[in-house]
C-alpha cells in the first residue's frame, strides 16, 4: 500500500468541500477500509455540536466508497447502543 495513502484521500474529500476536517475525515476513512478485512469492521460514532457538519462530512467521505461498504444509521435509541 502507498504510504501516501491517507494524504491522497485527504486530497480527494478536500476537493468535494471539506475543509479543515483532515484527522476527521481519515478516521472515517480507515473505519470504513475496516470492512474489507477479516476481523469484524469498527464502527464510529460522530458527535458534535447541532451545527458542526457532522452530516456534510460523512457524506462528502462516503461518498468516494462503494456503498455496499457502509452502513449508516442516525438517531440511536439506547437500545441500540
Amino acid at each position: 500500500m502507498d504510504p501516501r495513502f491517507l494524504f491522497w484521500v485527504s486530497e480527494v474529500i478536500g476537493s468535494h468541500g471539506v475543509v479543515g476536517e483532515k484527522r476527521n475525515c481519515q478516521i472515517v476513512v480507515l473505519a470504513v477500509l475496516t470492512t474489507v478485512f477479516d476481523p469484524p469492521p469498527v464502527s464510529i460514532l460522530v458527535k458534535a455540536r447541532s451545527t458542526a457538519g457532522k452530516s456534510n462530512l460523512l457524506e462528502k467521505v462516503l461518498k468516494i466508497f462503494y456503498r455496499f461498504m457502509v452502513v449508516a444509521r442516525s438517531g440511536f435509541s439506547r437500545e441500540a447502543l
